[in-house]
């Protein structure tokens, strides 16, 4: 759309300067920069094409210099952005919700057996946490480790493992894949301390630690202990598909395709239109004959 109008915009100036400068006496051709001619120009400027007139007055050299030098960029950044589209490949997942994950219905869902993960799909009160676990939970192949967990998602195909992060994190370096970590498909998690019953220190250990939370120490245990994201993968060099760049190899196959073709007939009307018109200058065969063979010796 910007281009469209970048495109109007451009036909529309050229058109107005030439009419004003024609007002003023310019030496421009008469007819020569009406509006469809104009936007004609423009167009062809765009399209990378030489144009058979060429102003003379500098306002509309101008016009033309502009709409050269925007054609350039515009068809630079379009092919830096086909470039970077191409060679970066933009991971989507299947889902980004539990809402989307039951309705793809094709993982197997799976969490460490007797965690309170597991208890929460078991125990909860939410539809759809009680319909994911009913209908995509695979209760009978429950890991029994984290790692375990995280290495069957290298392994089993269409599997959501669902563990805390900080758990998921601290093995990242030691599977074979990559892992991608959903935020909207996620579960509120507490860290805390487990304590027997009646314990006689309780109430000291919850006095430090509202102490080391006011001072804002444990925030920055948590920042500096703790990592915050999964490491990404850097890589360095990424081949193309040729999956990727086949429309674009198509497109090219039928224009070139077409160019032949449209060639082929403007040859063809060419001499058509040139022996009608030696039948119409030399009346009779036998002079068009003899002009003819003389012409071709």
């Amino acid at each position: 759309m910007t281009v469209v109008c970048t495109l109007l915009g451009l036909a529309v100036c050229l058109c107005l300067i030439y009419r004003i400068g024609k007002n003023y006496g310019s030496p421009e051709i008469s007819n020569l920069y009406t509006a469809p001619q104009a936007l004609l120009y423009v167009l062809g400027i765009f399209c990378q094409q030489g144009l058979d007139v060429t102003p003379v007055t500098w306002s509309c050299r101008i016009v033309y210099w502009i709409s050269y030098l925007t054609a350039i960029v515009i068809f630079s950044a379009y092919s830096g952005s086909l470039v970077s589209s191409l060679a970066n490949q933009r991971i989507v997942p299947p889902f980004t919700t539990f809402q989307g994950l039951l309705k793809h219905g094709q993982y197997k869902v799976a969490t460490v057996a007797d965690s309170s993960h597991l208890t929460t799909f078991q125990d909860s009160t939410d539809e759809l946490l009680r319909r994911i676990y009913e209908e995509l939970f695979d209760k009978n192949n429950l890991p029994s480790t984290f790692f375990e967990g995280a290495n069957n998602i290298c392994s089993i195909k269409n599997y959501a493992f669902i563990a805390s992060y900080a758990s998921v994190l601290a093995l990242s370096k030691n599977i074979s894949c990559g892992i991608l970590a959903l935020k909207k498909a996620s579960l509120p998690e507490n860290l805390g301390f487990v304590a027997a019953k009646n314990f006689p220190y309780l109430g000291l250990i919850n006095f430090k630690l509202a102490n080391l939370q006011r001072s804002g120490i444990l925030n920055r245990i948590r920042s500096d202990e703790l990592l915050q994201k999964l490491p990404e993968e850097k890589v360095l060099w990424m081949s193309v598909s040729f999956e990727a760049v086949q429309p674009i190899f198509t497109v090219l196959s039928i224009g070139t395709a077409v160019a032949v073709v449209l060639l082929l007939l403007e040859k063809q009307a060419r001499c058509l239109l040139r022996n009608s018109w030696y039948r119409s200058k030399f009346k009779g065969r036998k002079a068009y004959a003899r002009f003819y063979a003389k012409r071709n010796n």
